[in-house]
């Protein structure tokens, strides 16, 4: 997810604990495929700054077991304290992280991935009724989200460089190369407030 300035953790190294979701596709419950975080516009150090400082991270999932297999990524989001506050969620954190990924998928000019040069757009429609408005019921921490649900459909608008796209990483594949879909160009991903905020991606 470079195009959107997210990254691997620093130097590959995490203190965390790994989460687990239940994606309903009959794999149970399955921890986390990795974890990303905002690195500032520098890929290299500035996930180091955000582990330090705080800020948008996200960790994500992919559902493909034989009761559902969509290809789907699942996306948990969030805002973080800094490390001398353990990292804890901020005050509507989860609305804050889910905003934060949509609006830098969504920028007007669209996105490049400086890893792969591919170039995107996308658009959000928010859609509501899948999560209890101004609830914390069932959320970790405790703490509330509105509820809604955005649904974000990326189109690659440029494939870049083809000898880069050959080494995409995890992270960059999450919206480009490695998803199970070929026959099409266009991404959804769905993001809503539920164990941070959750985004599907998939290929339509």
């Amino acid at each position: 997810m470079w195009s959107i300035q997210y990254s691997e953790e620093f130097l590959g190294q995490s203190l965390g604990e790994r989460q687990a979701a239940n994606l309903g596709d009959g794999n149970g419950q399955l921890n986390q495929t990795d974890i990303l975080r905002y690195n500032f516009g520098d890929p290299n150090y500035g996930t180091l700054q955000e582990s330090i400082n705080g800020g948008s991270h996200v960790r994500y999932w992919k559902q493909n077991g034989s009761e559902a297999d969509s290809g789907a990524w699942f996306v948990a989001a969030s805002v973080e304290e800094p490390a001398s506050q353990n990292h804890m969620i901020v005050p509507n954190g989860y609305d804050l992280g889910r905003d934060v990924f949509t609006g830098n998928a969504t920028l007007s000019n669209g996105t490049i991935s400086i890893q792969t040069n591919r170039t995107f757009s996308a658009t959000v429609e928010w859609m509501d009724g899948f999560l209890k408005a101004n609830s914390s019921e069932g959320i970790n921490h405790a703490i509330a989200t509105d509820g809604r649900v955005a649904v974000l459909t990326i189109k690659v608008t440029g494939e870049g460089s083809t000898a880069a796209a050959g080494t995409t990483s995890s992270a960059t594949s999450l919206l480009s190369s490695s998803l199970p879909f070929t026959t099409s160009d266009r991404v959804k991903v769905l993001l809503t407030g539920a164990l941070g905020a959750v985004a599907m991606a998939v290929l339509v």
